[in-house]
């Protein structure tokens, strides 16, 4: 086994471990990440994994057993070959499961850092519909009035749940028409904060939070662990500020949005 491969594989290893043990956690009140065998099965029946049933009350249950048995019989890999040895040979360290930030023992950094990379889309799928919202209300932006929109507009549940006609090329909006053709430009965080001050004139700057520690560090960080690069550790507090950051994003824009636009977000 390559050096590549095995590093790879070791890497998987760790995230099945963290799901399948945070999940034992989870589903055990006595706080262990093993199950009776009733308590196990129940389990498996609500992850879809019902035939995959324990059969024997001399064994305590983790859910690393449905998990390689599934993988057994859907992909024809066995757990020996799923799970790679702790040691890559040739490597000064294992690498492999360093990157994956995660693994049984290290269960609160897989947490937070998931959730850190959930917090950052949460962000972005709030700007995203608040511009879809502005540019279907107020399409005209600050041009529309010198002065703040006598109407006042509750945005409505068919603009932000919009689904797209996917029967057209490319696929195709209506609330408005011209998210069509934006809204791939409005997936940049750049982009998007351009047509906010821009076209809106809402100020874009978040008081507390700098460009520096959005920009070159968090979303280096998302972006990180999403692609599975290397190892990022996050603690508590520092997840506890994302949070902060996320919620004073929606105030500040709800509050832009009423008072510069008349939308209530």
């Amino acid at each position: 086994m390559g050096i590549i491969s095995n590093a790879a594989r070791r890497q998987i290893e760790a995230l099945s471990d963290s799901v399948s043990s945070t999940l034992g956690y989870i589903e055990n009140p006595g706080n262990r990440c093993i199950l009776k065998l009733e308590d196990y099965n129940a389990v498996l029946d609500k992850h879809g994994l019902s035939d995959l049933h324990g059969n024997t009350t001399d064994i305590e249950w983790n859910f690393q057993y449905a998990m390689s048995e599934y993988i057994q019989k859907k992909a024809n890999i066995s757990i020996q070959e799923h799970k790679a040895p702790s040691k890559i040979e040739g490597a000064s360290y294992d690498f492999g499961q360093e990157r994956a930030g995660a693994g049984w023992n290290r269960l609160d950094n897989f947490i937070i850092t998931s959730a850190f990379v959930r917090l950052l889309g949460a962000v972005e799928t709030f700007e995203l519909d608040m511009l879809k919202a502005l540019l279907y209300y107020r399409p005209n932006g600050r041009l529309q009035s010198r002065t703040v929109p006598s109407e006042q507009i509750i945005a409505e549940e068919k603009v932000v749940l919009e689904e797209p006609d996917t029967s057209a090329k490319p696929l195709a909006y209506d609330f408005p028409p011209l998210w069509t053709w934006i809204s791939g430009h409005a997936y940049s965080n750049s982009e998007r904060r351009k047509l906010l001050k821009n076209v809106f004139g809402f100020e874009t700057v978040i008081p507390g939070f700098t460009h520096k520690l959005i920009e070159e560090n968090w979303y280096p960080k998302r972006n990180t662990i999403a692609h599975g690069r290397k190892n990022v550790e996050m603690n508590l507090q520092q997840y506890c500020d994302v949070e902060i950051y996320a919620l004073k994003v929606v105030a500040h824009y709800e509050a832009e949005c009423k008072t510069k636009m008349n939308l209530v977000i």
